[in-house]
């Protein structure tokens, strides 16, 4: 692992908050996650946009060291890795906020351009998202609910756990979006379910305009359909677009809609990469 902060590369094992600090004791926190590809990062400054809004959303200081500066010296210890995690954390501290940014590679995510090697097995879990939760939509460093229900999911002999929506039906991944088929079409879950505004669906609907774009679904219509609808996918900055073929334990098949969405996103990643 590589490990900075405040402007300079330190130890990963090394202490970087105090003990009494609110990013310790109350989870006062936020992050993001982006995908580095042989040092490239991936919508790097969507991401950045997002975190800033979250800081902002939680009364957290913005930093006062350059993200983006910061993102790629961290990215460029990765040029020799395929595909790298870098993770962008800021904490709540007495002296305001502290970032910590992280560079792990990850083997077993797809190479730039390549699909998912593998169809995801998803179990649906007993919880449901709810939009006024004050973090909904944030990732927020308080996220042990969500490595729960991951948890929750392996245990069952799946890859990733569905929330329900706050009107039934299916919302998102614990660490994903949700893309489902409804009518033909790609659907996703509107902020009316307290989902995460993701990067990589972001990117999927800005390149899907030959399949009819992606339909923002309401709570209730959220609710209305069962199931993944007529197939669906989870949608990440590290997974792309991974087809479900799996739930509860049956298979199911996986509508070329969803194929041909991955194989859109494929040929535009470089369009959204940014260099080291």
């Amino acid at each position: 692992m590589i490990a900075w902060t405040e402007g300079r590369f330190i130890d990963p094992h090394s202490p970087l908050v105090g003990a009494s600090d609110p990013g310790l004791m109350t989870g006062q926190g936020m992050f993001d996650t982006i995908a580095a590809y042989h040092g490239r990062l991936w919508a790097l400054e969507a991401h950045l946009s997002r975190l800033s809004a979250s800081l902002t959303a939680a009364h957290i200081p913005q930093p006062q060291v350059d993200l983006d500066e910061g993102a790629r010296l961290v990215a460029a210890h990765l040029r020799n890795v395929p595909v790298g995690r870098i993770r962008i954390t800021v904490l709540n501290t007495h002296e305001g906020s502290r970032t910590v940014i992280t560079a792990t590679p990850e083997p077993h995510a797809p190479a730039l351009g390549a699909p998912h090697p593998t169809d995801a097995r998803v179990a649906i879990t007993p919880w449901a998202r709810s939009p006024l939760m004050p973090f909904a939509g944030h990732k927020s460093t308080s996220y042990a609910h969500n490595i729960q229900a991951l948890h929750w999911a392996y245990a069952q002999g799946a890859d990733e756990g569905l929330w329900h929506g706050p009107n039934g039906g299916l919302c998102e991944g614990s660490v994903s979006n949700l893309l489902t088929v409804v009518d033909g079409q790609l659907a996703t879950a509107s902020a009316q379910c307290g989902v995460l505004p993701g990067v990589t669906l972001a990117v999927v609907r800005e390149v899907c305009h030959e399949l009819g774009g992606v339909r923002e679904l309401s709570a209730v219509e959220v609710g209305e359909v069962v199931g993944v609808g007529q197939g669906g996918a989870l949608v990440g900055t590290l997974r792309m677009i991974q087809p479900i073929g799996v739930v509860d334990g049956v298979p199911g098949e996986v509508p070329g809609v969803i194929r041909r969405a991955q194989e859109l996103v494929a040929a535009a990643m470089p369009d959204f990469l940014a260099d080291a």
